[in-house]
């Protein structure tokens, strides 16, 4: 065993060591969380931006097929630009979430609580 101001040096370099050890396992696992979070969001994106084209797809063919039937003799060329414009709106509001949806900021959990350690250990926030 060792004794002295060497030993209270030696014991103090393994705390800050181990507390350090410590931050970076609890930020690594932060940030795989976050992770697994964002591609999970991303899937469901995925998703939902298929079926919406799938269904888009199909409304918008069997819309425009009756609605242009149904006027073929009066007013073919105005049933036809309806069909197309209603196709068009839909699909606008489709690529709006999806916009709206993939705006979400990365990893946000992860950046706040590094950028409060790079704080703290700069002298700037409140220690724990």
């Amino acid at each position: 065993m060792r004794a002295g101001p060497a030993a209270s040096v030696y014991s103090a370099g393994r705390g800050v060591l181990t507390a350090l050890l410590g931050l970076i396992e609890t930020r690594l696992a932060l940030f795989a969380l976050e992770l697994e979070e964002e591609r999970e969001r991303l899937v469901q994106i995925g998703i939902v931006a298929g079926i919406a084209l799938m269904c888009a797809a199909l409304a918008i063919g069997c819309t425009a097929l009756f609605v242009i039937v149904l006027f073929w003799d009066t007013h073919r060329l105005l049933a036809i630009a309806g069909v197309g414009g209603a196709g068009l709106l839909g699909l606008g509001l489709c690529l709006l979430w999806i916009a709206r949806r993939g705006r979400h900021p990365l990893l946000i959990a992860t950046r706040t609580e590094l950028a409060a350690d790079l704080d703290r250990l700069r002298g700037r926030g409140p220690q724990p």
